[in-house]
Formats: structure tokens, sequence, C-alpha cells
């Protein structure tokens, strides 16, 4: 198995994020040895590990995709409130604020404990009994709905 990490260790590498490509890994394996009864008919591990990791690995670049969003909207609330134009920065707050207030009760809750309480993907799993798919997915709903709400204002 050790070989095969290493190997796929590799396409992470190539994204210049080493941590994350033991993470996504260390993730793949885990999955695969929840579901180790299901795999019986798998008969071509190295093919099977390598689309596995490829996948997670695209997950995981989508993830961060709509997390830098969400963290450039939030990050130009601290600029605008260091800068001149106060009034503005109270417009978009309200603005945020509205909108999260129109999302449904599970996709508030998931994006609260992610983004206020800074929980990971797991740990929001875990707290709320739910699977970590099933929060990846309520957070992106989320911040969809966050930026279609916003864009209807023609705020950033």
């Amino acid at each position: 198995m050790n070989n095969y990490s290493e190997r796929i260790i590799k396409i992470w590498v190539y994204m210049r994020c080493v941590d994350k490509s033991h993470d996504v890994v260390q993730s793949v394996f885990v999955k695969l040895w929840d579901k180790k009864d299901d795999l019986s008919d798998v008969s071509n591990w190295k093919s099977y590990l390598f689309f596995s990791v490829r996948n997670a690995c695209i997950d995981e670049i989508r993830k961060q995709k709509y997390d830098l969003e969400i963290d450039e909207k939030l990050s130009a609330l601290d600029d605008i409130n260091h800068s001149s134009s106060f009034l503005e920065a109270n417009e978009l707050s309200y603005y945020i604020e509205e909108a999260l207030k129109t999302l449904p009760k599970k996709c508030y809750l998931v994006f609260s404990l992610k983004r206020f309480d800074g929980l990971t993907n797991a740990q929001v799993a875990e707290e709320l009994d739910i699977s970590p798919k099933t929060v990846e997915n309520q957070f992106t709903t989320a911040l969809k709905r966050i930026r279609e709400y916003l864009a209807q204002f023609g705020l950033p």
C-alpha cells in the first residue's frame, strides 16, 4: 500500500500542496477501508486507487474554489471596514446577513459551523450526524445561494 500512496501523492505534489495530498490520500484509504466489504469485485487496484484519488482531488479543488470565493467576500468586508467607506461596509454586511437568513435551516447550520466556528467537514458531519458528503453539498448550496442573493443587488 505504501508504494501506491507514494505514487498517488504525486498527483497533489503537482498542485503544490503536499500536506493536502497526504490528507486526500489518507481520506481515500479510510473510505476504502470503510467499504472494504463492497470492493471484492475490484480487479485492478492500481487503477481503482488512481481514479479514487483523482476524483477526491477534483472534489477538493472544487471545495477550495468555493471556500475561496466566500473568503474573498468576507475579506472584502474586513477591507471595507478599515477604509473610509464604513457606510458601504455596513450595507454589504446587512446584505450578507439577509442572505444568510434566506438559507434553509440545515444549510445555514452547516455554513455557520464551518465558516464561523471553523469546524472541518468531518467535525460538522460528526456533530450533525450526517455524512461528510452531505456537509460538502450543504455548504456548496449555501455559498451558491449567498452569491445569488448578493448578485440581485449588484454586490460582489
